[in-house]
């Protein structure tokens, strides 16, 4: 993850962990969502090929997560992710999120 997002994240109020903080980044994409499900984390990511499929067979499995955030376009800057990650926060609690997979692309200019 960009050191500038997560800088401007956390500036702007996110409570946010990257996987190298949390000694994870080598670990499948099943046990990145598994351990963010275990801490109630909702997971962002640009991994717009697997997370969509891993949040329908969980979902379709009874298995529950706090939420995923999907950035389909890894050219979207800083600013602009911020800005929609702001903007979908203020629209969606962690009650709202639970379960959910959101496209960031949604929430750009919203």
């Amino acid at each position: 993850m960009d050191h500038g997002l997560v800088r401007g994240l956390r500036a702007a109020g996110f409570d946010v962990v990257t996987v190298a903080e949390v000694a994870r980044r080598s670990l499948s994409d099943d046990e990145q969502l598994l351990y963010a499900a275990s801490v109630e984390r909702v997971l962002y990511t640009c991994n717009i090929r697997d997370f969509p499929r891993l949040h329908a067979s969980w979902i379709g499995g009874g298995q529950h997560h706090a939420g995923i955030i999907v950035l389909a376009d890894q050219a979207t800057g800083v600013g602009v992710q911020i800005r929609a990650l702001l903007h979908l926060a203020a629209a969606r609690d962690a009650t709202t999120m639970r379960d959910q997979i959101a496209f960031l692309s949604n929430w750009v200019g919203a």
